[in-house]
């Protein structure tokens, strides 16, 4: 069985993938000033410092994928999952979200398979070699997402991530050096990316007007 999201034949994935219940249309959604937090740095002696805060993919739509219990040793990384709620503070041991954006086919191949590390071993890397992700979906849209078309209509799609921030598993680079207006998560190892949504949105073509 297959399931499309954004419209019919967006994009398609095997059922087994999906997990409809954590769905979320923010299409119509807009920041009201509501603070989310998802994930807790560590200093000194592992000690937390502060909560990190979650953007939340304001005028897309996610398909959730299905990843309970798919990494060992359990789905602390995830934080307390409850459908359709609200929750703004951040679990003991979650991880951080972030973006990153993609097309069509890399958004299918990553919900499949998860990041290919060996891929970007073969592209250039302005800050270092890993996987990039953002903070900030609109950062990850613009400058790494690749449109594409149906039925008449545009659209983008982007990852939704957890990221391992600990220190040794990624790399924060501040906004003043990726001079986009966010900050990079640049993470060597597939093993601490792990996606669990794909936000799609139908952009407006300008009039000609």
């Amino acid at each position: 069985k297959l399931r499309g999201a954004g419209g019919p034949t967006v994009i398609v994935l095997d059922e087994d993938l999906l997990d409809p219940q954590f769905d979320h249309d923010f299409t119509n959604e807009c920041d009201t000033g509501r603070v989310y937090q998802r994930g807790q740095s560590q200093g000194f002696l592992g000690l937390f410092k502060h909560d990190y805060h979650y953007k939340r993919p304001y005028g897309w739509k996610r398909l959730a994928l299905k990843v309970k219990g798919k990494y060992p040793p359990d789905d602390t990384w995830l934080g307390t999952l409850v459908a359709g709620s609200e929750r703004t503070e951040s679990s003991k041991g979650e991880w951080p979200v972030s973006y990153h954006g993609t097309g069509r086919e890399g958004a299918k191949g990553i919900a499949v398979e998860g990041y290919d590390s060996n891929r970007w071993r073969k592209e250039p890397c302005y800050h270092g070699q890993g996987h990039y992700s953002t903070p900030d979906i609109e950062v990850a849209a613009k400058y790494y997402a690749k449109p594409f078309y149906e039925n008449g209509k545009k659209y983008e799609a982007v990852m939704q991530n957890r990221v391992n921030l600990s220190p040794g598993h990624t790399i924060i680079i501040p906004k003043e050096k990726t001079r986009a207006g966010a900050e990079y998560y640049l993470t060597p190892s597939a093993e601490d990316l792990r996606p669990y949504g794909i936000c799609i949105r139908e952009v407006k073509e300008a009039s000609s007007d």
